[in-house]
């Protein structure tokens, strides 16, 4: 019999967009979102390590290793959108994000589009 140990994750999610034209060119778009993760390692049989059981390296499978982990995420973030012309657009995304095991972060970028017609 091969028993090993149980690997589980759960995720939470709640998330809101928002998009807002601001005259003919211009769209402001913004949103938050709250994450919740959740990770668990419950050890397996132990006659599958004890003993030269089967299997290969005990470390992985025994009640020591056993964890629970829960982490949670908080994002806020805003996109603003402009026309230039009808064949060209640009778009600056700027993301905040709080991790709750390793801290903030902030992103942005500036990103342009030039369709050829």
């Amino acid at each position: 019999m091969r028993l090993v140990r149980v690997l589980k994750q759960e995720e939470v999610n709640i998330n809101a967009d928002f998009s807002t034209p601001v005259g003919d060119s211009l769209n402001v778009a913004y949103g938050a979102e709250w994450r919740e993760e959740t990770y668990t390692t419950i050890a397996g049989e132990a006659n599958s390590y004890i003993n030269g059981g089967v299997q290969w390296y005990e470390r992985y499978y025994t009640s020591r290793m056993q964890v629970h982990l829960l982490v949670t995420t908080t994002l806020f973030m805003s996109i603003l959108s402009k026309m230039l012309v009808k064949t060209c657009s640009y778009n600056m995304p700027y993301v905040m994000r709080n991790f709750s095991d390793f801290g903030s972060t902030v992103n942005w970028k500036v990103a342009s589009r030039y369709t050829y017609q």
